[in-house]
């Protein structure tokens, strides 16, 4: 199983940022990034970060997302449907999902692309355990 867990560390009405690291009972190796996601705005979809909490999840095939790439889609998070890691760099990107980079900057996750591609690789043919959780409080 793979397990990405990401740790928010802060938050603003603008984003909500943190970092990513995933590791697997199988592989090798750990897969560390940065994370962005919207606002905590009570779970409103769409619009705000998801609940903190463990999820299920997936890797969404190309072929049946909106998406021209693979992407991680979590399963049962509550009030939400189409909840993914996916790529994107600015807040106006994440539309209620986690967008992840290889590098910040303010209110930015840069090289997102190329961190989604290494994390999906690194999923693949697993079972995947999203784990979100917050260490800071709100700024």
């Amino acid at each position: 199983m793979v397990v990405i867990l990401i740790q928010r560390q802060n938050k603003n009405n603008i984003c909500t940022t943190g970092k990513l690291k995933a590791v697997s009972d199988k592989k090798e190796g750990v897969i560390e990034g940065y994370t962005l996601e919207p606002p905590d705005l009570n779970n409103k979809r769409d619009v705000s970060c998801i609940p903190v909490g463990e999820y299920k999840a997936y890797i969404r095939d190309k072929n049946t997302s909106k998406w021209d790439y693979d992407c991680i889609e979590l399963i049962d998070v509550p009030n939400r449907t189409a909840i993914q890691i996916h790529a994107g760099n600015y807040p106006k990107n994440t539309m209620g999902c986690i967008l992840v980079g290889e590098l910040q900057g303010h209110n930015t996750v840069w090289k997102s692309k190329d961190k989604l591609r290494e994390l999906v690789e690194f999923c693949r043919g697993e079972d995947i355990k999203v784990i979100v959780k917050e260490i800071k409080e709100v700024v």
